[in-house]
């Protein structure tokens, strides 16, 4: 009696320990806190970019699955024989979100394909010896291909030598944006033609200051010549007007003439007044300008690039399970 109690005590235990080991296991197992979106397109492969992560593009054989973080989701399919296409889906834990993509082979795609199989949409290109951050980060010396995220990216320059250069960089993911930046001044002016109004802009590359510049001093110059005609024509009337007063018969014409003449020499003098300050407004301007075209950039120099040529590549392009050639010729210019 005893033993076949105690028989039984043994096998309730055995059964409470299987139990409790049971319940231990099932609490280890995670929990999938996952999901997965499965693009359809009528390719062989193609590029799929999660919440427009263009640095880490997935490359994706038709069928296959993605896993993702649940909730709202950013989805862009990108090949080189179809548009970018970009769409927003609703991931669920645990489940797979079937996309169909519905497309064509235009002539001209606008497509991501090329910055992202070369792993390049930033070239930058500086002196020797420069170490270059972008957004903080170590990214190369002098030379440095890098494929960023679209939108603007803030890139610093160190030379040992020459010191930093700063600039800010706005990039895309369908366009590879060339920087070409250096310390030394590409202009080889004289002192005395450096002199000249915008000159040294223009030999240094800046463009854009020359524009502004060149706008400025004609508007100015404009404004000098209006003023100049209209002081010479009240000038003259005023003149006129002297000399009726001086001829004046009567008192009553004395004073008449004598106040026109009055009025219009105010408004010689207003006009005096404005054609020197326009006139000290040209004299800053130009000082300004010229004394800035002397002085280094902050985002340093544009330099004659090397980027000039054209390139030409023959490659295959696998469409639905066929196999063509694709024949681009592409120049660069900048």
């Amino acid at each position: 009696m005893n033993s076949s109690c105690q028989v039984h005590r043994s096998f309730l235990v055995l059964i409470f320990m299987f139990l409790l080991c049971s319940e231990n296991l099932r609490a280890q197992q995670p929990i999938s806190l996952s999901a997965w979106v499965k693009v359809v397109a009528d390719l062989d492969e193609y590029y799929v970019v999660i919440d427009k992560d263009f640095e880490n593009a997935h490359l994706v054989n038709r069928g296959d699955s993605l896993q993702v973080e649940p909730g709202v989701r950013h989805i862009t399919v990108v090949w080189k024989t179809i548009h970018d296409q970009s769409f927003t889906t609703r991931a669920k834990t645990g489940k797979t979100n079937e996309i169909r993509v519905y497309h064509t082979f235009p002539s001209y795609p606008r497509s991501s394909h090329e910055t992202i199989a070369r792993q390049t949409n930033l070239f930058i290109a500086t002196d020797e010896n420069s170490d270059v951050y972008i957004n903080g980060e170590y990214s190369g010396k002098h030379l440095v291909k890098t494929l960023l995220n679209p939108g603007t990216h803030q890139l610093r320059i160190e030379h040992p030598d020459f010191g930093v250069l700063e600039k800010r960089v706005e990039v895309n993911s369908q366009n590879i944006t060339k920087v070409a930046r250096f310390n030394e001044n590409p202009s080889t002016l004289p002192f005395a033609m450096k002199l000249l109004p915008g000159a040294e802009y223009i030999a240094s590359r800046r463009y854009k200051r020359a524009t502004i510049t060149y706008l400025g001093l004609g508007l100015l110059t404009a404004n000098l010549i209006r003023q100049d005609m209209a002081y010479s024509k009240k000038l003259s009337k005023y003149n006129e007007l002297e000399v009726l007063y001086q001829n004046a018969q009567t008192s009553e014409e004395a004073i008449i003439h004598r106040r026109n003449a009055l009025s219009a020499k105010n408004k010689l003098d207003q006009i005096s007044n404005n054609f020197n300050l326009t006139l000290l407004i040209s004299g800053g301007l130009y000082l300004i300008s010229t004394l800035d075209a002397f002085r280094k950039p902050k985002s340093g120099y544009r330099h004659p690039s090397n980027f000039f040529g054209a390139d030409m590549t023959l490659t295959t392009s696998s469409v639905a399970s066929k196999t063509s050639a694709l024949l681009s010729l592409k120049i660069e210019l900048d």
